[in-house]
């Protein structure tokens, strides 16, 4: 850092004691974060023996940073001069700090972005869910285009290179409502169900083939033994039970 001498006639101490002569500071230039963590500036007095070795720190700009034993805490985005004197002599040192902004991490806001666009697809939109199958979910178009516009803004904030954390993290916190709004607003299709008959239909057929297997007998005395013969109680169930099918 910068060394200035003491004024004229400056110095300390007297013949029983080591006057200062010099001060130093290290680092000579310092950048930091806003918000971030602190930094720490050393002061060397000389010579190494001085009776009153005793510093102190000052800041020239105390928005932008506060100094307190050397070290440094960043408060806002700019410059300033951090300043060590000796209390012997008023010798001084300095050190240029610079205040940077925080770096905006835009991480969170992005995978949401990625999860709502997967989210936007598991629903169709419908008028009224009629044509849409039970097993699948649908929305409105009103719905939908509401939830296409939060994730648009949201991607425009990530789009934006001069966004801030304030706003990266408040578009995540919007575009989680929207999709709360988009998931509460899902509903079931309502879409009839095809029906196959093909299997009964079959089974009818058979039915009414198996029927003609057999004849109608009381007791079965004037069926021929190679046949077979079901009373008309049986008959009369089993061509129900076809009806009822064919129904």
């Amino acid at each position: 850092g910068r060394v200035t001498a003491p004024p004229a006639g400056g110095g300390g101490g007297g013949s029983s004691s080591t006057a200062v002569s010099a001060i130093s500071v290290s680092p000579g230039t310092l950048t930091l974060t806003a918000g971030g963590a602190t930094g720490t500036i050393t002061a060397t007095v000389s010579p190494a023996g001085a009776t009153n070795k005793t510093v102190t720190w000052t800041s020239s700009n105390e928005a932008v940073a506060t100094v307190a034993g050397g070290v440094v805490t960043p408060l806002t985005v700019g410059t300033t001069t951090i300043t060590a004197t000796t209390v012997d002599g008023s010798f001084t040192a300095t050190t240029a700090v610079t205040v940077e902004a925080a770096p905006v991490v835009k991480t969170a806001l992005t995978d949401a972005i990625t999860a709502a666009n997967t989210n936007k697809g598991t629903a169709t939109v419908s008028t009224d869910g009629t044509d849409v199958d039970p097993a699948n979910k649908w929305v409105t178009q009103e719905v939908m285009t509401a939830y296409e516009s939060a994730i648009a803004t949201a991607q425009a904030v990530v789009d934006n290179a001069d966004a801030t954390q304030t706003e990266v993290d408040d578009a995540v916190t919007a575009l989680a409502t929207a999709t709360s709004t988009f998931d509460g607003a899902k509903a079931d299709g309502t879409k009839p169900v095809a029906v196959n008959k093909a299997a009964l239909t079959a089974a009818i057929t058979a039915a009414n083939t198996n029927k003609g297997t057999v004849e109608v007998s009381v007791d079965g005395s004037e069926v021929d033994p190679a046949n077979k013969w079901v009373t008309q109680e049986v008959m009369t169930a089993y061509e129900s039970a076809i009806a009822t099918a064919q129904a």
